[in-house]
């Protein structure tokens, strides 16, 4: 499962989502992983559902590199970083974009 929501950084491990902490904790189980975006605020704290323990959470680097990406959110429970500036993409209607953010990293991640 990829994953790309917008919510405010929260500071530290976030399993207070009760429902949430509780799905994710319950798909892992079953064998499946669940990959969000960490965000993008250049804040030292992820969104949820990245927060969550249970959630292999996907920071952005500058692509070519291995050097965070200047909005990536991160902190030390950050699971991973790939590659997350000017991601050429499909955009509806056809044709192609480049796009920067996490949103971008974590399907490198995933497998998108």
């Amino acid at each position: 499962i990829n994953m790309s929501l917008g919510t405010p950084p929260v500071n530290g491990i976030c399993n207070e989502y009760g429902a949430y902490e509780r799905t994710f904790r319950e798909l892992r189980a079953l064998g499946v992983l669940s990959i969000a975006a960490a965000g993008n605020d250049n804040a030292s704290n992820m969104g949820a559902p990245a927060c969550i323990s249970h959630v292999l959470s996907v920071g952005a680097t500058n692509t070519g590199s291995t050097s965070p990406a200047g909005f990536t959110n991160s902190n030390q429970y950050t699971d991973v970083f790939a590659p997350g500036t000017n991601i050429r993409a499909a955009i509806p209607g056809g044709g192609f974009a480049s796009y920067s953010g996490t949103s971008m990293a974590s399907p490198v991640v995933a497998g998108c």
